[in-house]
């Protein structure tokens, strides 16, 4: 799930991307493009879910252009500590909940399971239509990872893969190689013996 949200990343035309999801009551950083590994004490990284944590308690969206007018109370001050981390000219966070078949009166009510961060660095022109491309694409996330945390909240899901594995060993075209290797074990164990 998240490769489809860097790849995207390109279709957004932002410099970075961040992945959070919900661990508990707050948002953790996942995944941000371009690096292979998130340090969770970097002063950035705890910021950025600083700032992630006050607006999803809002219940909007955030969209930084370089002013502060729209930008509600309670978020001017972590957004303003990410803004002298990050130096971005545009920021947004966007939340990713769970999208659901039933009517669109609960999809204001629905709990967010992570949001996604969108960066454009100082001096980038911003394209026209971003805002809609990284709804789509916050959309489209947001379905797989509900897809993929539903995935791993299966029950015993190691055991169920460990048992789908053996399948493929006592398959009908599989057998008479797997009774092969058996009598064979069979009979070295009773030659040691």
């Amino acid at each position: 799930p998240y490769t489809t949200l860097f790849r995207s990343r390109r279709l957004i035309g932002c410099d970075r991307a961040t992945v959070l999801l919900k661990r508990g009551r707050r948002m953790r950083v996942e995944a941000v493009s371009g690096l292979d590994h998130v340090d969770a004490r970097a002063n950035q990284v705890r910021l950025l879910e600083a700032l992630v944590d006050a607006t999803i308690k809002t219940g909007e969206p955030l969209w930084y252009r370089g002013e502060m007018n729209d930008v509600p109370p309670q978020i001017e001050e972590p957004l303003h500590a990410v803004l002298d981390e990050t130096h971005a000219s545009t920021l947004a966070v966007i939340p990713l909940t769970e999208p659901e078949n039933e009517d669109a009166a609960n999809r204001d009510c629905r709990e967010p399971i992570g949001a996604l961060l969108i960066e454009q660095l100082q001096g980038a022109a911003t394209s026209a239509g971003v805002e809609q491309r990284a709804q789509a694409v916050a959309q489209h996330g947001a379905a797989a990872l509900a897809k993929a945390l539903e995935h791993h909240r299966i029950f015993l899901l190691p055991l169920w893969q460990w048992l789908g594995g053996l399948r493929v060993v006592l398959a009908a075209r599989n057998l008479p190689k797997t009774i092969s290797a058996l009598m064979i074990i069979a009979a070295a164990v009773g030659v040691l013996a």
